[in-house]
């Protein structure tokens, strides 16, 4: 799991290789599944 500390951060990991490698990946185990990045929001 990756913490990250803006969305910008995130933007630019989900066009990056290294998530590039991880959908690849996923792909070939899952038959065409795709990995996805979620965001939430801390409440206190």
């Amino acid at each position: 799991m990756a913490t990250w500390e803006s969305q910008a951060d995130i933007d630019a990991y989900r066009v990056g290789p290294d998530h590039q490698e991880i959908q690849r990946r996923t792909r070939e185990l899952l038959s065409g599944a795709q990995a996805s990045v979620k965001t939430y929001e801390v409440v206190a």
